[in-house]
C-alpha cells in the first residue's frame, strides 16, 4: 500500500474525558492513521510529544456532513501541554493547537509570578494535595477571552478547571525536576509534623495523594482549613467561617433559639445572618466585599445548613431545620440546651462551625459564704474570748443565691440556672459538693470562737476559688479585722 502524502495533514488538539488528544486530518476531511500521526507529530512538535503519549481513540465533532468521527489519537498528559508547541513556523489550520498552548502560556505565566497556593482536599478518608492558581481580575478576563475566542474543535467545557489543571501539573512538573522535598524543622514531632510533611510531599508527587497515618486525620483536616484560608487572603477574599449563635430566652420559660451566620475571622467585626446572605442585604456585601462574591456566600450557609442537619439533626431534631433552610430559628427548651452544650461544641468543631454563646451565658463557681456577727457580750466576754455566730449561704460567683434553686439545679442534672439577672453555667458535681458543704458548716460552724473564725479567714485568703469547698468571710469591726 503506498504511503500517504502526509505534508497537509493539520495537527489538532481535542479535550475529551479529561485528557488531551492529539490528532490530524487533511483538507479532504480524512484523519490521519496512528504511523502517518506520529511522523507529522515528531516533524513538527518533536519526537518527545510522541514517546510520552498513549495511542488512544476520540470521537471528532467534525463539520456536517462528516459528523462526530472516531479518531486515531494521541493521548498526551497535560503537564507536558507547553513542549507541544511547533518546533519552526506555525502549523497551518492548528488553531486548536495554538489555542492550547496559548493557555499553557497563561498557565506558566501564572506558576513563574507565584501566584500559586496549595490546597488539600478532603473526601471521606480520601486526602489529595494540590496547587490552584489565586486569580485576579487580569486572570479572570484573560480566561474569559480565552473562551470566547476558543475554536469548537478544543472542546473544553470548563477553561477554569483545565487552567487549574494546567497550573497544578506545571508546578509539580517544576518541584520534581528540582527534587524538592519539604524541609524538616529542629523539633518536628507529633500529629501536625506529620500531616505536614505527608501533606507536602503530596505536593510534590505526580498524583497528589497523601499517605497518612489515621492518628493523623484530625490534624490533616485543620491543616486543609489552614490552606483554604490561605489561599482566599491571597485572592483578597474575605476569609469566611460559619458560625452558629445561641440566644438567650427573653423570660425565663421562653425557648433558647440557635441562628446560623457568617463571619470574616480575620475581622470578627464583619458578620451577618444567614437571611442577610440569603436577601442579599447590605450587611452581606460588606461580608462579601464585592458583589459577585454574594454567591459565594450563598453557597457557605447553605453547606454550613446541610452540615448541622446532617450531624447535629440526629442529636437534637429542632437543628434539621437548617439543612432545608439555612435562614431557619431553631428553638430548644432548656432540657435541649443542657444537651446541646454538653455534645455539639465537639460536633461543630468537627464541622468548622463556631458556636458563639451569649456573653451572659459563662460557666460559673459556687462556693459557701460565712457572715459572721459578734456574739452579744457577757460578764467574761473579752477580746480572744469572743465568738461569733455564723450564717451560712451558698452563692454563685460570690452572688447569694437560694438554697431551694441549687437543690433543683442538682436534682435535675441541670447545668443552666438563672441567678441575678443571667444566664450561667454551673457544673453539676462542684453544686452538690456546694450544697454538702454548705449543710455541714451550718451544722457544725453554727456558732464559732476567735480561733474558728482565724482558720475560716485563713481558708478564705488562701483557697483556690473553683473549690467548693472554700468559703468567704464577711463581718464587721474586729471580726472583719482578722
Amino acid at each position: 500500500m503506498a504511503r500517504r502524502n502526509d505534508s497537509n495533514l493539520s495537527l489538532q488538539l481535542t479535550w475529551h474525558e479529561s485528557s488531551l488528544h492529539l490528532w490530524a486530518i487533511d483538507p479532504n476531511g480524512q484523519v490521519a492513521h496512528m504511523i502517518d500521526l506520529m511522523r507529522v507529530a515528531d516533524r513538527t512538535l518533536g519526537q518527545h510529544v510522541s514517546a510520552s503519549a498513549l495511542a488512544g481513540r476520540v470521537p471528532v465533532p467534525l463539520p456536517s456532513p462528516l459528523g462526530t468521527t472516531p479518531t486515531t489519537s494521541l493521548r498526551i498528559n497535560v503537564s507536558h501541554l507547553d513542549q507541544a508547541r511547533p518546533a519552526g513556523r506555525a502549523i497551518a489550520g492548528s488553531a486548536s493547537l495554538r489555542w492550547f498552548i496559548a493557555l499553557s502560556d497563561l498557565a506558566k505565566a501564572t506558576v513563574i509570578a507565584g501566584r500559586v497556593r496549595p490546597l488539600l482536599e478532603i473526601d471521606g478518608p480520601v486526602h489529595v494535595a494540590h496547587w490552584v492558581p489565586i486569580t485576579d481580575q487580569a486572570l479572570e478576563t484573560a480566561l474569559v477571552d480565552l473562551q470566547r475566542l476558543m475554536p469548537p474543535i478544543c472542546a473544553v467545557t470548563e477553561i477554569s478547571r483545565l487552567f487549574e489543571d494546567l497550573v497544578d501539573a506545571m508546578v509539580r512538573r517544576t518541584l520534581w525536576a528540582r527534587a524538592w522535598r519539604p524541609p524538616h524543622p529542629r523539633h518536628g514531632r507529633g500529629t501536625e509534623y506529620r500531616a505536614a510533611q505527608a501533606a507536602f510531599r503530596a505536593l510534590a508527587s505526580a498524583g497528589g495523594n497523601v499517605l497518612y497515618r489515621n492518628d493523623d486525620r484530625d490534624a490533616l483536616a485543620e491543616l486543609s482549613r489552614a490552606l483554604a484560608h490561605e489561599a482566599e487572603r491571597a485572592a483578597g477574599l474575605a476569609v469566611l467561617s460559619p458560625q452558629l449563635r445561641l440566644h438567650l430566652p427573653d423570660e425565663l420559660d421562653d425557648p433558647w433559639r440557635l441562628t446560623l451566620e457568617l463571619v470574616d475571622i480575620d475581622q470578627a467585626d464583619h458578620w451577618c445572618t444567614a437571611a442577610d446572605v440569603v436577601d442579599g442585604t447590605p450587611l452581606a456585601l460588606d461580608l462579601a466585599r464585592r458583589a459577585d462574591q454574594l454567591s459565594r456566600l450563598r453557597e457557605r450557609v447553605g453547606d454550613a445548613g446541610q452540615l448541622l442537619g446532617d450531624h447535629l439533626g440526629a442529636l437534637l431534631a429542632p437543628l434539621k431545620v437548617f439543612a432545608d433552610d439555612p435562614t431557619a430559628i431553631a428553638e430548644l427548651a432548656i432540657e435541649e440546651v443542657e444537651t446541646f452544650l454538653a455534645t455539639a461544641p465537639a460536633l461543630l468543631e468537627s464541622i468548622d462551625i463556631r458556636l458563639l454563646g451569649p456573653e451572659q451565658l459563662i460557666r460559673a463557681k459556687t462556693g459557701v459564704r460565712a457572715a459572721a456577727t459578734a456574739r452579744p457580750e457577757s460578764a467574761t466576754s473579752g477580746r480572744f474570748s469572743a465568738g461569733a455566730l455564723v450564717q451560712w449561704n451558698a452563692t454563685v460567683d460570690d452572688s447569694p443565691i437560694d438554697d431551694a434553686q441549687l437543690e433543683r439545679a442538682a436534682a435535675a442534672g441541670n447545668s443552666l440556672i438563672h441567678v441575678g439577672g443571667r444566664w450561667v453555667r454551673l457544673d453539676t458535681q462542684q453544686v452538690r459538693n456546694t450544697l454538702l458543704r454548705l449543710q455541714k458548716n451550718r451544722v457544725e460552724h453554727a456558732e464559732v470562737d476567735v480561733a474558728g473564725l482565724l482558720k475560716l479567714a485563713a481558708d478564705a485568703a488562701a483557697g483556690d476559688a473553683g473549690s467548693p469547698s472554700v468559703v468567704a468571710l464577711d463581718g464587721p469591726g474586729w471580726i472583719q479585722e482578722l
